[in-house]
């Protein structure tokens, strides 16, 4: 193994004009994901575009997905070395993407959005073939939000027009160079994780880390992204008791959690013994509410109550990857009609996971999750400082993805963070 990695290493280090242009590439990649598509600002997407594809979409990632592939075939023999470790629970996630498109109702949609999962995937390989070293993924991530997030703070407040929602309901809300306040607040949550990061393990910079998670604490703030700062923050928390506290013993993992079971067990025992069962509101009202939020998530329950019966009728292999939210075209329209407004999404990547890929794309997410896991336990022993950083970030993404449909819906930050991670790791 170790013959094979050093092997490895040399392979992807050959050529330094391929390591620069893999590391603009990602730096392009994320900015193409913070910003909408085709960059169009004006939050309203055409049902004919969604169900047809949009060329100036198809224009503006096409060019980045053949330089990716350009470089995974130049460094073809590493990639084959490579591709061996990789999570074999996300190679299955996406075959089974592609593979939804036999049982698909927008077969061409599925197909084409599965074959985004495949692009996304052949950037992050070339970013780890074309130059890797081991911390190389996270001080490009810094450039590459770092970048964005001054952009988009000097967009909201010298171009406050159009770096900050001037009507409905996000009224006042920081957008920056994102579509809308949520990426403001996506883009800001993983900053404060790559500033605090870089903050704990970096100590003769901290001057510079420290003014880079200032402003990353800014633009979640002004974003209004609650959620999404509750999650930064428990990340943030877990880096901090890491690397404060590193974590030596081995039997550290199932004790932990033996002891949340009981620190959560024991109370919630005797609160039944007097209360009875407490219903949602009773666990989780008291929380929102010191959000300035209410328990259904800002309405969020009304949608998994009309997604869950369509997981129903197609539980075992779901209704199609990407196949659901395609505007006003079949139930999705259905349910916008009920509600009032569109949504988009399922707003619970779980759920919409299991809604477009059913049980099975649930257990190869969750197997994925584990594997992920099981490699971030590996990496500790190592590459400690890397440990650090890929286990709270999983937390962030983990935790959003409750409230948002982050994971592997479309080339987002989240899925590409998650992605790219998932390489880095192996």
């Amino acid at each position: 193994m170790i013959a094979q990695n050093n092997q490895l290493e040399s392979n992807t280090q050959r050529a330094p004009r391929y390591a620069y242009l893999s590391g603009f590439l990602l730096m392009v990649t994320m900015l193409f994901a913070t910003a909408p598509n085709g960059f169009q600002y004006d939050l309203s997407t055409d049902t004919d575009a969604l169900l047809e594809g949009n060329w100036l979409t198809r224009g503006q990632w096409g060019p980045v997905y053949l330089i990716a592939a350009y470089l995974v075939w130049r460094h073809r023999t590493a990639a084959l070395q490579f591709i061996r470790q990789l999570n074999p629970f996300m190679l299955g996630l996406i075959s089974l993407m592609l593979l939804s498109a036999l049982w698909s109702p927008l077969p061409e949609v599925t197909i084409r959005r599965g074959g985004l999962m495949v692009a996304a995937l052949l950037i992050g390989f070339s970013v780890h073939l074309a130059g890797w070293y081991p911390q190389r993924l996270i001080r490009l991530l810094y450039l590459a939000f770092g970048g964005i997030l001054i952009a988009s703070i000097i967009a909201a407040l010298l171009f406050p027009s159009f770096g900050i929602h001037q009507t409905g309901d996000f009224v006042g809300l920081w957008r920056g160079i994102g579509g809308d306040k949520n990426q403001m607040a996506k883009l800001s949550a993983v900053s404060v994780v790559i500033g605090s990061h870089a903050f704990l393990t970096a100590p003769d910079k901290r001057g510079w880390h420290g003014l880079f998670l200032t402003l990353a604490l800014l633009g979640l703030i002004m974003s209004g992204g609650k959620s999404s700062l509750v999650a930064a923050l428990a990340a943030v928390f877990l880096m901090f008791t890491i690397t404060r506290q590193p974590i030596t013993n081995r039997f550290w993992l199932p004790v932990t959690a033996v002891s949340l079971f009981l620190l959560i067990a024991i109370p919630l025992h005797f609160y039944i013994i007097v209360n009875g069962v407490p219903t949602y509101s009773d666990i989780f009202g008291p929380f929102f509410e010191l959000l300035g939020k209410d328990a259904s998530l800002t309405g969020r329950d009304e949608i998994w109550v009309w997604v869950l019966p369509v997981f129903q009728q197609h539980w075992v292999l779901g209704y199609g990857y990407g196949a659901f939210w395609v505007g006003d075209f079949g139930l999705s329209g259905k349910i916008a009609a009920s509600l009032g407004y569109y949504p988009w999404q399922s707003h619970n990547g779980f759920l919409e996971i299991a809604n477009e890929l059913g049980i099975v794309g649930l257990g190869l997410l969750i197997a994925f999750l584990v594997f992920h896991v099981r490699q971030l336990s590996i990496l500790r022993h190592v590459n400690f400082r890397a440990f650090a950083f890929y286990a709270p970030l999983l937390v962030l993404l983990v935790a959003t993805n409750i409230s948002e449909s982050g994971m592997f819906n479309g080339v987002n930050i989240y899925t590409l963070l998650l992605m790219f991670s998932s390489v880095a790791v192996s």
